[in-house]
This record gives structure tokens, sequence and C-alpha cells, in this order.
């Protein structure tokens, strides 16, 4: 997953209990989607079979993460995709980059929230 705004991908960064999702430049990770029944998605790492999920309104990976938190909602737009977190989902909230950050978050209203899959 490239994120256009900052021309970073994202990769898992081991921080203890959570493996946080933060963005590089060098750092690349590819990402299975797989699609359900209910219009959504879940995404996980490929080279480790590491799940995404959000947490905290932060996205985060487990190696066996399952529920609510692990579906996201994905549209085509204008240069690529946005994502959104369907568990507690608010239209105006997508997942991206805030401007200075590395960090992932689902809560993003505006900027780096386009994504190229």
């Amino acid at each position: 997953m490239y994120n256009v705004g900052t021309k970073k991908f994202i990769y898992q960064r081991y921080s203890g209990y959570y493996q946080y999702v933060e963005a590089s430049e060098t750092t690349k990770t590819s990402v299975l989607l797989t699609a359900h029944d209910n219009g959504c998605y879940t995404m996980q790492f490929t080279d480790n079979g590491f799940d995404l999920y959000d947490y905290n309104q932060q996205l985060c990976t487990h190696n066996n993460q399952s529920g609510d938190n692990t579906y996201f909602r994905i549209a085509e737009t204008e240069g690529g995709y946005t994502i959104q977190r369907n568990y507690n989902y608010d239209a105006t909230h997508f997942v991206g980059i805030e401007n200075g950050s590395s960090s992932v978050y689902s809560n993003c209203t505006s900027g780096n929230i386009v994504w190229q899959l």
C-alpha cells in the first residue's frame, strides 16, 4: 500500500504487544486484500500473515486478529483509493497519514488519504 500524498509505503513497527502500521519511503510490505460478503475487505501483510486492524484510531497488525475492527471499506477515487474502517464507521473519516507523522490513522478527514493498492 502506497500513500500518494506522502509518497510512502506502509510497514509494521514492532512495539511491545501492538505492531503499529507506519509509513516509510524505503520499507515496502505487500498487502493481500480479501473481499467479504458484507462489502468490506480485510487486509493482511503477505510476508508474515499479520492482519491489519483498527485500534484506537490507529492501524495495527497482529498474527491472529479478527472481529469487526478488521473490516475496511475501499472506494476508488481520483489517483487511487480511499480506505475507511467499517467498525464505528464515519463517512468523514479515512485511513491516512497526518503531515509530519509516520503513523497511519483511521480518523483522518483530509490530506494524505489516497492510497494505491
